[in-house]
């Protein structure tokens, strides 16, 4: 795990693969998260490992960690980036998890998620999962001119990607959570995996949220995933190239260590302490 030594480890853990956090979280025990993702990362936790090791079972392992005889860092050996979730609300490390991603289906990959007015949540009831998903299907809709047939600049894909940082979809997202639990933003860690930045775009707006979600949190984690970083946006950029004429976009090649490096600068800014 790297970790940048300008900044207090207590304070900030960057690591490379998304997985990597809970050595921070682990710290933080009782806390929620609010997580900003391209992904939902919420598969069920050991899957891979347990597909070559079928002798155990995740409720053994989890077990093992909550008696004390596994540690953290073997935990995190054992698993895959989409799955420090799942062990984190499992081994009762994490209170919740309120998870932004970019979700444009209604697909659940964990039955302890509730997706506010996903058709398949019964009746949109909240049972008291610990996995909260925003639908940003709700803000796009909001927005949406209908008359002509198109949102303010561009398709759905492009324009949440572009506006992933911006106050209005966070703010949407915050008072989402609200709704389920209005103490959502009382004790949380923010989570950030670096593939939730698909464009330079994102940083071209105000973003007082942001800041905000950084000056209150208990601690921050960054998953640099670069290798989802440069899929992500190889992806995003082909789409973009076709939508805009402006040479700043046109010529952007973004990596992990370039938005990394932004989003540092924007927590010095946020004075974070």
């Amino acid at each position: 795990m790297k970790i940048n030594d300008k900044y207090d480890k207590q304070k900030i853990l960057i690591v490379e693969k998304h997985h990597q956090v809970l050595e921070a979280w682990e710290k933080h025990k009782g806390c929620d998260v609010i997580t900003l993702d391209s992904h939902k990362d919420t598969m069920n936790c050991f899957r891979n490992y347990l597909g070559e090791n079928p002798q155990v079972t995740s409720e053994e392992l989890i077990n093992s960690y909550i008696d004390g005889n596994i540690n953290i860092l073997d935990i995190i050996k054992k698993l895959k980036h989409d799955e420090h979730i799942d062990f984190a609300i499992r081994s009762n490390m994490i209170n919740k998890v309120f998870a932004i991603a970019y979700v444009f289906d209604y697909k659940h990959e964990n039955p302890t998620s509730f997706h506010k007015e996903d058709i398949g949540a019964p009746q949109n009831i909240y049972n008291n999962e610990p996995i909260i998903q925003y639908n940003n299907e709700n803000y796009l809709n909001a927005i949406y001119d209908y008359e002509n047939n198109n949102y303010p600049e561009e398709d759905k894909y492009t324009y949440i990607r572009k506006h992933a940082l911006s106050n209005e979809v966070l703010d949407d997202a915050i008072n989402s959570f609200k709704d389920i639990d209005s103490n959502c933003l009382d004790n949380y860690i923010l989570d950030i995996d670096l593939d939730y930045i698909c464009t330079i775009y994102a940083f071209d707006t105000d973003l007082t949220t942001f800041k905000d979600l950084i000056k209150n949190a208990k601690t921050i984690t960054i998953a640099k995933e670069s290798n989802c970083v440069k899929d992500v946006n190889e992806i995003f950029k082909d789409e973009l190239d076709k939508e805009t004429e402006d040479n700043k976009y046109l010529e952007e090649i973004l990596t992990a260590e370039i938005i990394l490096e932004k989003i540092l600068n924007i927590i010095e800014l946020s004075n974070y302490k």
